[in-house]
């Protein structure tokens, strides 16, 4: 299971600055750092972290964000957060 990793201030400042630069329709999608369930027990309790190595079944799998067809309409931003 994957998690993303951003502060208060990260989103905040990510949603004013996609704010001023919006005209109307788009849908901004951060590029932001994440990490999974497992290796955030590794950090916290080295020895049980073997116990979280597999997935469930129920586990969401990985999504994609921007599909290839749609991967034509998108531009790629650098926003400082």
């Amino acid at each position: 299971m994957t998690r993303f990793w951003i502060t208060l201030t990260q989103g905040v400042n990510f949603v004013l600055s996609s704010m001023e630069m919006m005209r109307g329709g788009e849908i901004y999608v951060p590029k932001i750092p994440s990490t999974t369930i497992p290796d955030v027990a590794g950090l916290i309790a080295p020895i049980s972290s073997s116990i979280l190595s597999h997935p469930s079944r129920r586990e969401a799998q990985p999504k994609t964000m921007i599909p290839a067809d749609d991967a034509h309409c998108t531009v790629n931003w650098t926003i400082a957060m």
